[in-house]
């Protein structure tokens, strides 16, 4: 079989050799992109006359165009005076050019035209990106190509957009992952510009006595680091490679080659001084975790060998005699990770993470002690060709047969590659794949990296007592050098017979082969209804449009009263939690295997997602289904799971707080829904008896709603059904389905609030307004409101005004009961300063809505209509789309086209008249605001408890 499959791959690398060849103009050599016999996409490589790196995919199918420009200069380019100076420049780039002095002109066309933009700024790089319509992918190459030619750093919007960064950074200061992250910064080396303060704020961004104004050193850094020969463009359309060239050329070929300041930085990250030592983190967080992080030399130039990637690989295994496996049974953690990052051109770091019990809060010495007998038995037996053979057939599996990825994800990752790896490599370096060397000496010298001497221990969790500050972040924290004991301890490991290598994976695909079967390539047939029994539905597609060899399955195991009260609901999660726990078990055939699985509680019940290759599914299925019908709780990681909830319920309020607040407005408006303040009361007396009563009682109630959809047959399609049956007793009393969470209808005249204290100094409102009509015509009208006001709000409150970095609106809709959503978070203002300021957007908004021109009005149409009609890009897009339907019981699988229908014979008098009831008219308008506490809003009730309100609602 091994010998069959190796002819396989080399049939496949002599089929990628004969496809992609690159146009030599610009003064680049032929070279062969390489890429899966599979991908459709054609490629091609320019090289402009200026310096600039292009990188064109055309691809005939995509129904949008994007774009993406990386920018080989970041944070560390900064100078130490003006720490955020690249992320500040990166704002700034937006706010109007030479040729588009309007600061709003690129947002606007790009979001009026079926698109969306953003950027981000990095280390080494700073990227622009955005998605549009392909019809007008000229016109906005032509706005977007000026950042980079003629940007006017407009001195009238400088301060503005200082505070805009400013929000930004205090949205982040709350945040765990920031705070980490920048005490990793400062506990390295001081001379390494990781050390500095990368987001910038007020103090940073602010022209101080004797100091170069900020936008003088703004446009200095742009002019320093920002040239033609260090850009790299990504295009994806589907128009022709001939045409995008053309593109290219007309506008790019303007941007400035120049001599620039070198961005290169000769210092480590990480000296021998700032490793052999533990950084304990106080977080704002409930939890536990720690990371053994090693420095090693930069493996760029490396990546024909990824011997970290193989080290990691047998590090994170999870099956019996696995490392993960020992820590577990000695319940000291409950989650495992690797990872290996470039910190610099000179230096990557390899991380291994794990999440602690607290029972293994006293024991981190010994987990980290155990960790190093691992490496020490992985050191002793010495690299596995075999081990390495299977990761380079998985992964050029994987490279093969990858699906195809929406063009506004697949834009965001290429630039990156082409800064990095050869150009014929951009589309399969990084990974382990066929062409990937096993080098036994490469493997072994990361090896010895890995020791107690190179290690940096971080410890997270609020119980630290730090004896330093971080000021930005305001984090407390301490620095402790090992001690001898610790490090001879570690040091002194010996051969030890606990660990083993993992077995012969059982799950790994052999036949890649596609099914016959009558379904025509890419036909839009909807999903069909193959067995419809008391107790069992199963809904089957042969998918033939994405030709893959791979299959989505989603199973629904519904039983009643799911939870329907706080304490069922605690219950069904503990007893995901066991469940999650066993399946770890597979976790790490199942990733070579290139099988996924993902299992949640939600309203109805348990839900199992599988998105595999279509070779082994009953295997697959029947392995978790194993663990599925087995309700028993292991004592022992009883408690762990208990703690794990808890600590999961007490750190909503370390959210956001305005993903707070839209979780709290869930709570209210739906039924059943509860939040952490309900549940935590109930974990402490439950019982894994309790649980397993619970899961025992599931099993014995539990109907099957299940979709299976991808490169199957009918038959294959039966064959997991009677995996499912043989492992599974279904109720066969039951027809009815498990009812659907309702949504309360909201009384005419309602203008209510909710408050909430959020932890956090931030003002925030989250303002639902809920139609008072339902049906086709209601919710496309509503979609097209909201997209008509999206970009005036976000101008006005946003830009503008500075409210804060978070402001925004989205449609909400359940079922045909469908409403808008408004969101503001703000760092300096308070709720009832925020409410005044939506209101007079509103009041402001209405004239100009009912005096919009037909042909502005029907620019919104037609871009709501494409992005309506748009096919999904990918196989788990078209089953997550086929599944809402399936799930709501609506059954509607073509609802977008007629919602597209529907938008088609919209009027602007229909669109003015539902905003009025919507927002104006008081005797119309349903509103509920969940709101920081602060002063109450004036001329609003107040909602004191939410069990009270959904008392005396009415739900649907």
């Amino acid at each position: 079989m091994s010998v069959h499959r190796n002819i396989k791959f080399i049939v496949s690398i002599l089929i990628c050799l004969q496809i992609g060849l690159v146009s030599n103009a610009f003064g680049l050599k032929d070279v062969t992109i390489e890429k899966s016999p599979h991908d459709e996409r054609s490629y091609r490589g320019l090289l402009l006359d200026n310096g600039l790196k292009v990188l064109l995919v055309s691809d005939p199918s995509a129904e949008k165009a994007a774009v993406a420009l990386n920018v080989a200069a970041g944070s560390f380019n900064e100078p130490k005076q003006r720490q955020g100076l690249a992320h500040f420049l990166e704002h700034m780039l937006f706010l109007g050019t030479e040729k588009y002095p309007d600061p709003n002109e690129y947002s606007k066309y790009i979001s009026e035209h079926g698109g969306f933009n953003n950027a981000w700024t990095a280390a080494r790089n700073t990227q622009y990106y955005y998605s549009i319509l392909p019809q007008y992918l000229p016109e906005s190459l032509d706005r977007f190509a000026q950042f980079f030619i003629k940007p006017l750093f407009n001195a009238d919007l400088v301060d503005r957009e200082k505070h805009a960064v400013d929000s930004e950074y205090h949205l982040s200061i709350k945040k765990d992952g920031w705070r980490i992250n920048e005490v990793n910064g400062v506990t390295g080396n001081p001379e390494h510009p990781m050390a500095q303060f990368s987001v910038g704020n007020l103090e940073t961004l602010s022209d101080k006595a004797g100091q170069t104004p900020v936008r003088e050193e703004l446009i200095e850094f742009y002019k320093n680091y920002y040239t033609a020969d260090r850009m790299v463009l990504v295009i994806i359309a589907p128009q022709s490679l001939d045409e995008l060239e053309k593109l290219a050329q007309q506008n790019f070929s303007a941007v400035v080659k120049h001599p620039v300041k070198d961005n290169k930085i000769k210092t480590l990250a990480y000296t021998p001084k700032e490793t052999g030592q533990k950084i304990s983190i106080q977080t704002l967080g409930d939890y536990q975790e720690i990371s053994l992080d090693f420095p090693i030399p930069s493996q760029q130039d490396k990546y024909n060998f990824r011997g970290a990637d193989y080290i990691l690989y047998l590090l994170q295994q999870t099956g019996p005699n696995s490392l993960y496996q020992f820590l577990k049974d000695k319940n000291w953690i409950t989650a495992m990770s690797g990872s290996a990052n470039e910190l610099t051109t000179m230096q990557d770091i390899v991380s291994i993470g794990y999440s602690l019990t607290p029972e293994g809060m006293p024991h981190i010495d010994e987990i980290v002690r155990a960790t190093f007998e691992y490496i020490y038995f992985l050191k002793e037996i010495g690299p596995q060709q075999k081990i390495f053979d299977e990761l380079r057939a998985a992964g050029e599996r994987n490279f093969i047969y990858a699906d195809k990825t929406d063009p506004a994800d697949y834009v965001a990752t290429l630039p990156d590659a082409v800064q990095i790896y050869p150009l014929e490599k951009v589309l399969r370096a990084g990974n382990i794949t066929q062409d990937t060397k096993f080098n036994p000496a490469e493997i072994n010298q990361i090896f010895e990296y890995l020791t107690p001497q190179n290690l940096r221990l971080l410890i997270a969790t609020p119980k630290v007592k730090g004896n330093k500050y971080e000021k930005f972040y305001q984090v407390n924290y301490k620095v402790e050098k090992f001690s001898r004991k610790q490090i001879a301890a570690w040091n002194k490991v010996a051969p030890t017979d606990k660990f083993k290598l993992p077995p012969e994976n059982s799950f790994m695909p052999e036949d890649l082969t596609f099914k016959a079967g009558t379904t025509q390539p890419g036909s839009d047939e909807a999903p069909q209804q193959i067995i419809s029994e008391q107790g069992m539905t199963i809904w089957f597609k042969q998918n033939k449009r994405f030709k893959l060899p791979s299959v989505n399955i989603l199973i629904q195991l519904q039983a009643p009263d799911m939870n329907n009260t706080p304490r069922r609901t605690v219950l069904g999660t503990l007893m995901l939690y066991s469940l999650s726990d066993k399946l770890s078990n597979l976790r790490s055939q199942f990733t070579l295997a290139g099988v996924a699985c993902n299992e949640d509680i939600n309203e109805t019940g348990l839900l199992l997602s599988l998105n595999m290759y279509s070779d082994k599914m009953p295997q697959v299925v029947n392995a978790i289904l194993d663990y599925v019908k087995d309700p028993q709780i292991n004592p022992t990681r009883f408690k762990a799971y208990k703690d794990d909830l808890k600590r999961t319920l007490l750190n909503f309020k370390q959210q956001a707080p305005f993903e707070q607040a839209y979780k709290i407005l869930s709570a209210i408006i739906k039924q059943p829904a509860w939040l952490p303040e309900a549940l935590l009361p109930e974990i402490d007396n439950i019982t894994a008896k309790e649980v397993e009563a619970y899961a025992n009682d599931f099993l014995r109630k539990l109907q099957v709603v299940a979709l299976i959809n991808g490169n199957a047959t009918e038959k294959d399609a039966k064959a997991i059904t009677n995996t499912i049956t043989n492992n599974l007793k279904i109720d066969m009393s039951r027809r009815q389905l498990s009812p659907l969470p309702k949504l309360a209808l909201l009384n005419n005249a309602t203008d209510l609030n909710y408050e909430f204290n959020p932890h956090h100094n931030d003002g925030v409102i989250v303002s639902y307004h809920q139609c008072d009509q339902q049906g086709d015509s209601i919710v496309a009208n509503n979609l097209l409101l909201v997209d008509i006001m999206d970009r005036p709000l976000f101008d006005e409150l946003r830009t503008k005004e500075q409210l804060g970095y978070v402001v925004g609106i989205n449609a909400m809709r359940v079922r045909q009961i469908t409403g808008v959503v408004f969101y503001i978070e703000s760092s300096k203002k308070q709720p009832a300063f925020l409410q005044q300021r939506l209101e007079a957007f509103l009041k402001a908004f209405e004239p100009k809505l009912k005096a919009m021109s037909a042909a502005e009005f029907n620019t919104y149409k037609s871009s709501l209509k494409n992005v309506l009609l748009q096919k999904p890009s990918t196989l788990a897009e078209e089953t997550a789309r086929y599944w809402s339907k399936i799930s709501d019981q609506t059954l509607r699988f073509n609802f977008e086209k007629e919602i597209a229908a529907e938008v088609d014979k919209l009027t602007i008098e229909q669109v003015s008249k539902l905003f009025d009831s919507i927002w104006v008219n008081s005797k119309t308008r349903r509103s509920i605001s969940v709101i920081s506490k602060s002063k109450p809003l004036t001329d609003r009730k107040l909602i004191t408890s939410i069990s009270g309100f959904k008392a005396q609602q009415q739900f649907e």
